[in-house]
C-alpha cells in the first residue's frame, strides 16, 4: 500500500481521472497512473447491475466464465449502425416517392432492392442517397410509372452524375437482385 513520505498516517486520495494517490496534506502525488483492475458497475434501462470488467483481454484470451458466442459491444454497435441507416435510408426513398406521387408498392420494391444492395455491400463508398435514388427509379421503370431521371434527380439529395453511376452499376449487375427485376 502506498503511503506518504512526508504524512505516512494520512488517507490518501485517489484521482481516477488522472490515475493519481494524491496526500491530501501536502499534494505530493505518491503513485501516479495507477490502473484501476476493479469491476465497473453500470445500470441499465432494467435498474439490474450489470458488471463489466474494465481491463481488455487480448483476442482468444477471453476468461473462463464467458460464453463462446457472445456478441461484444462492438459488433451490437455495427448492428445499431446498420439498422440505423436502413432505417433512414427507407425514410428518404418514401419521401422521395411522396414528392413524385408513387405508390407503396413501388416504395416497398425500392426500399427491397437498397436493402438488398445495403446487405451484400455490393455499392459499398456511394452515397445512401444515390443508391435509394437509382433504386426508385429502376422500380418506377419496372412499373411502368413513368418518371423522367430529372424528376427523380431533383427530389433527391444526391447529384445527378452519382445517380447514374449507380444506376449503371445496378443495371450491370442484376445477378444480387431479386428475380423479378
Amino acid at each position: 500500500m502506498a503511503s506518504c513520505y512526508y504524512h505516512p498516517e494520512a488517507c490518501l486520495i485517489e484521482d481516477s481521472h488522472a490515475g493519481d494517490i494524491i496526500c491530501p496534506e501536502c499534494g505530493l502525488v505518491c503513485v501516479d497512473r495507477c490502473l484501476d483492475v476493479s469491476v465497473e458497475w453500470n445500470y441499465t434501462k432494467t435498474s439490474r447491475p450489470v458488471e463489466n470488467s474494465k481491463i481488455v483481454h487480448p483476442e482468444g484470451d477471453k476468461p473462463d466464465d464467458m460464453p463462446p458466442n457472445v456478441p461484444s459491444d462492438e459488433s451490437r454497435n455495427q448492428k445499431r449502425i446498420f439498422n440505423q441507416t436502413l432505417k433512414m435510408a427507407a425514410r428518404n426513398i418514401k419521401e422521395m416517392a411522396e414528392k413524385l406521387n408513387l405508390t407503396k408498392a413501388v416504395v416497398d420494391k425500392a426500399i427491397q432492392i437498397f436493402n438488398t444492395i445495403h446487405d451484400k455491400e455490393y455499392l459499398k463508398g456511394m452515397t445512401k442517397d444515390s443508391i435509394g435514388s437509382a433504386c426508385l427509379y429502376l422500380i418506377c421503370r419496372q412499373e411502368s410509372m413513368p418518371r423522367k431521371f430529372r424528376e427523380v434527380c431533383a427530389v433527391s439529395k444526391a447529384r445527378q452524375k452519382e445517380i447514374g453511376k449507380v444506376f449503371k452499376l445496378i443495371l450491370e449487375n442484376r445477378e444480387f437482385l431479386p428475380h423479378e427485376i
